[in-house]
């Protein structure tokens, strides 16, 4: 018989347990109640203040839908509201996501091995030499795709189009980009290498990229509602969120953009993304997706620089925000934005998709709510790793360029508005930081080692909360960050404002000569009917001539680099402007003739000592920026058309 006092301390423990259950279940509750209230009233606020049209978010914990939400219009011509379970939005380079689970299947299953070369999924004619200023650097393996360190210049070309997209293969020999860092180096996101890794998919299975996806992910996770089509067919098609921008008080619809499959080609629903986030958690689903072990090894860092900086995690971007370990991806076409996070270690995953709007908005979003529900854990009085390299505070300061330039054709001016970062010194120790039209200051923590001091902002790439010195291939000082570019101190006649300071008094000075001119030979006109004298200089004419032609070139350009008003990029993005392009390349190679020639007239007035003193200063300028131009022209490739 067992005693009166062991049952009363056995319902007392039984109590408790019950009640500490009871408790532990009703925090962990709340807790996921604090979540979406916290997650729905910054969607809320973001696409109220922001005039985003349609949105959706999910959130995925243990296992479950946690909030599945939709605002606003699928189809504001019809009044049709998102629905979260079925709106299928575009989600730009999230699709990646889908094309590294696909090699890790197909590596898996032994068909793949990640350290095998490129090239020996490719036919000869197409391989890839790996040489680096003129020396062989070893591969380019299936690792270095999807750690974007395969070395490959920045391109624009095809990327974006109103038009179907050519096939992979068509895709990545018309646009091969050149290497411009040494295989498995230097991060530098490549969407032509994420379109080399589908490509490679096709190639070992069998199967297009998109009925690959089809038949292994889409099908054994019951994502209905996602599909690489581009445009979706059939019943998806009447579920594509339609894209609108907010311009001038109204809300303007776009067209459909076709991007590679690889890189940018899925449009999915925030149901299906919470399906495959669940079995991304679920360390591979139950094998539906990957094996556990598979799926561990994809979310493990596979490339790093430094423990403060994110890395990269089998194609998967790290953003290590107030001591959690995120993977994900974010992901933008021109219209629409998504972004795709998970959080191992509390089995949770966010998925934020929309239209219109501004990029960083679900990289904001990510950022508050991990800093509100996760306070740092990191202890400040923690031993820092040495850096990669130890610079003087003074060495740092200068300008910097991201590590995923164009490097070819016109699209290179792209360099001058796009990855630039700007250090500089103050005198109370700190470095002011600007980059993506953002400022930032950092405080140095040790030699190479700088900290941001905002924790609120808004980085699209990453927390941004270091910049680790180190050293790039060419021997140049390199700053790390999380994201998937570095940044790679440049020389000074790349930056800027260089640029500008050849362009504009460059301008200036034949707006002005052709202005001068027309008016004196207005005052001949109106004074004589006849211009009588001599007849006007040889360095006159070659003025008027380059300033026409300079004239000319801005003209071309501004039609070339027009920006589509709903889309935002240039219009030649999305089409074909060949004849504008050539007729670009003829007069580039006019204007830098023309101030060869000037060149050598002016070296003979000074050489006779012909004229007054004053025009030949005047001449001589001229002719100084003249041959400025026409190098801004030959190094921005604008003479290579």
């Amino acid at each position: 018989m067992i005693p009166k006092k062991a049952v009363a301390g056995l319902l007392a423990m039984a109590f408790l347990f019950s009640s500490l259950q009871l408790f532990a279940q009703s925090s962990a509750e709340a807790s996921r109640q604090d979540w979406t209230d916290f997650l729905h009233e910054q969607m809320d606020a973001f696409t109220r203040d922001e005039h985003i049209p349609n949105a959706v978010i999910a959130l995925v914990r243990d296992g479950e839908i946690a909030m599945l939400r939709g605002y606003g219009y699928a189809g504001m011509e019809d009044s049709i509201r998102v629905d979260p379970a079925t709106t299928m939005f575009r989600a730009g380079s999230v699709s990646k996501i889908l094309t590294w689970l696909s090699v890790m299947q197909l590596h898996e299953q032994g068909l793949i091995s990640l350290d095998d070369p490129v090239n020996r999924y490719l036919d000869e004619d197409m391989e890839f030499r790996a040489s680096y200023r003129g020396k062989e650097t070893g591969t380019i393996t299936i690792i270095d795709l999807m750690n974007h360190t395969a070395g490959f210049a920045n391109t624009f070309e095809d990327l974006f189009l109103f038009s179907m997209q050519p096939p992979l293969e068509v895709y990545l020999r018309k646009n091969k980009p050149p290497l411009i860092h040494p295989p498995g180096k230097v991060i530098a996101y490549s969407n032509y290498g994420t379109v080399l890794a589908g490509y490679i998919v096709e190639r070992v299975s069998g199967l297009s990229f998109e009925s690959y996806v089809e038949q292994h992910i889409f099908q054994p996770l019951h994502m209905q509602y996602s599909s690489f089509r581009q445009p979706p067919e059939g019943a998806h098609k009447a579920s594509l969120a339609k894209g609108y921008r907010w311009l001038e008080g109204e809300f303007r619809k776009g067209r459909f953009e076709h991007m590679p499959a690889p890189a940018g080609g899925l449009s999915s629903s925030a149901f299906d993304m919470a399906q495959l986030m669940i079995a991304m958690l679920d360390r591979g689903g139950n094998g539906r997706l990957l094996q556990a072990q598979t799926m561990e090894k994809m979310l493990s860092t596979s490339f790093s620089y430094h423990p403060l900086a994110g890395g990269i995690a089998h194609g998967l971007i790290e953003s290590p925000i107030n001591g959690q370990h995120i993977v994900g991806h974010g992901g933008s076409t021109t219209l629409f934005d998504a972004g795709f996070y998970l959080l191992p270690d509390q089995d949770a995953g966010i998925f934020i998709a929309h239209s219109g709007g501004d990029y960083t908005g679900h990289s904001g979003i990510i950022h508050g709510f991990v800093r509100a529900f996760f306070p740092s854990e990191l202890a400040d009085e923690a031993p820092l790793p040495p850096a990669l390299r130890e610079p003087g505070i003074s060495e740092v300061a200068g300008a910097y360029m991201h590590s995923l330039p164009v490097v070819r054709g016109p699209k290179k001016v792209l360099n001058l508005f796009f990855g630039s970062m700007q250090l500089g010194t103050r005198n109370d120790g700190l470095l002011d930081v600007r980059v993506y039209d953002q400022s930032f200051v950092f405080e140095s923590l040790a030699p190479g080692i700088y900290k941001n001091t905002r924790p609120d902002h808004r980085y699209p790439y990453g927390p941004l909360n270091y910049l680790v010195a180190a050293e790039s291939p060419k021997g140049k000082l390199m700053l790390v960050t999380d994201g998937p570019a570095s940044f790679i101190s440049i020389a000074w006649y790349e930056r800027p404002g260089v640029a500008a300071l050849i362009l504009l008094p460059a301008l200036l000075l034949a707006l002005g000569s052709l202005l001068a001119f027309l008016i004196r030979f207005i005052r001949y006109k109106l004074r004589r009917g006849v211009v009588r004298g001599r007849r006007p200089k040889t360095a006159n004419r070659l003025i008027i001539a380059h300033g026409l032609g300079l004239v000319l070139f801005l003209v071309l350009f501004m039609r070339y680099s027009e920006p589509h008003p709903v889309h935002l990029m240039p219009k030649s993005f999305f089409e074909s402007f060949d004849t504008l392009l050539r007729l670009l390349g003829m007069v580039s190679w006019f204007v830098a003739a023309l101030a060869l020639v000037l060149t050598v007239v002016v070296t003979r007035t000074w050489w006779h000592q012909s004229g007054r003193l004053i025009t030949r200063i005047y001449y001589s300028a001229y002719a100084l920026w003249a041959l400025a131009l026409g190098w801004l022209l030959y190094f921005y490739q604008f003479m290579g058309i």
